[in-house]
């Protein structure tokens, strides 16, 4: 099933860590690309591991992450036209998400599972994670050869 946000601090929603029904929380780097967003879509109702942390750019850090994802969506539209792009509606589940800094995944207790939608210019940021004691899964062709994950094949 669907697992919602919960409220935290000042009212503020975060994404479960520990899903009630036992699931492992597992942290999108670059979760505010057309990758993550849809590996955020998919985790809300994924049998083995439920949304942690959705870590973003410095440009979106804080924001809620409903409207970064309708940013990317208006970008898209305009860049390739409403006949060739059909808008994503953004998940009813995710209302009220913010979008994380690294900082606050790697002070994150709760979350020590990553996978890594990042470009490979910025790709250092999976070594960050795994020398502060991450797994991480890359789909990102960055060090492709020593962690990629391809999603559709490995469940």
């Amino acid at each position: 099933g669907t697992v919602s946000p919960q409220v935290g601090e000042g009212g503020a929603v975060v994404p479960p860590r520990f899903a009630a029904d036992g699931r492992t929380p597992l942290a999108i780097i670059g979760g505010t690309g057309y990758v993550g967003r849809l590996l955020a879509r998919r985790l809300l109702a994924h049998p083995t591991f439920c949304l942690g942390p959705i870590v973003g750019s410095q440009r979106s850090e804080g924001l809620l992450y409903e409207d970064v994802w309708q940013q990317k969506e208006d970008a898209l539209v305009a860049n390739y036209g409403d006949q060739l792009w059909t808008r994503q509606p953004f998940p009813e589940a995710l209302r009220g998400v913010r979008v994380s800094s690294l900082d606050e995944l790697l002070a994150d207790e709760g979350c020590r599972l990553a996978v890594s939608c990042v470009a490979p210019d910025v790709g250092y940021v999976e070594d960050i994670l795994t020398s502060n004691g991450f797994a991480v899964f890359s789909i990102s062709p960055y060090k492709r050869s020593h962690n990629l994950m391809v999603l559709e094949v490995n469940p």
